[in-house]
């Protein structure tokens, strides 16, 4: 019998391929390999199904947010690593769908909106409080407005009319942008140890 890991996983690829709300139970079915009825003893209807690829969409990237803060060697360095992750995830599942999500699986953007308030806003903001203490972030800067301003700076590099990928590669303007945001924060000590690392 095919597990409920692999029906989740093949759903997510489908549903990048062809969207959430286009995509139906018969298509994951066909997708899959296997009868709907099996797709039903694990998940009780589409948006249960939705749900839960949301939910481990999220569970990997807290975890992956938590390795950044724990293990990395200096706040620049989680700076960047988060920044890289925050473009993940903004390039995955939550920007390829983000219209489906919104208006028909409301429950699960919701999930997303609460993990970037929660654990994405938190982790940036407690960066910027420890790089102030150590001496390498401005003291004077409002944190809460930055840190807002730094993840709308993130999730608008995927607006093809602000930043067209056919001109610009979008990797490229998220390093500028966090280049720009390192050196609006940093005290000089700040700048020498972000040149550095």
């Amino acid at each position: 019998m095919i597990g409920r890991q692999r029906i989740i996983t093949g759903t997510e690829a489908l549903f990048a391929k062809a969207g959430i709300r286009s995509a139906t139970m018969d298509d994951i079915a066909h997708h899959l390999g296997i009868s709907k009825k099996t797709i039903y003893t694990h998940f009780k209807n589409k948006e249960e199904l939705v749900m839960t690829i949301v939910e481990n969409n999220i569970a990997g990237y807290k975890e992956k947010v938590n390795m950044i803060t724990s293990e990395s060697e200096n706040i620049f360095t989680m700076i960047g690593e988060l920044t890289h992750s925050v473009i993940e995830l903004s390039s995955g599942i939550f920007s390829l769908q983000k219209h489906d999500l919104l208006k028909y699986y409301a429950n699960a953007w919701s999930l997303f909106q609460i993990f970037i308030d929660d654990v994405l806003l938190t982790s940036f903001d407690r960066l910027l409080h420890q790089g102030m203490k150590e001496g390498l972030i401005r003291p004077e800067i409002k944190v809460t407005i930055l840190v807002r301003m730094r993840l709308a700076q993130i999730q608008q590099v995927f607006d093809s009319l602000t930043y067209p990928s056919v001109c610009l590669n979008p990797l490229e303007v998220h390093e500028e942008l966090l280049t720009h945001f390192i050196y609006g924060i940093a005290t000089p000590k700040g700048r020498e140890v972000w040149l550095e690392s």
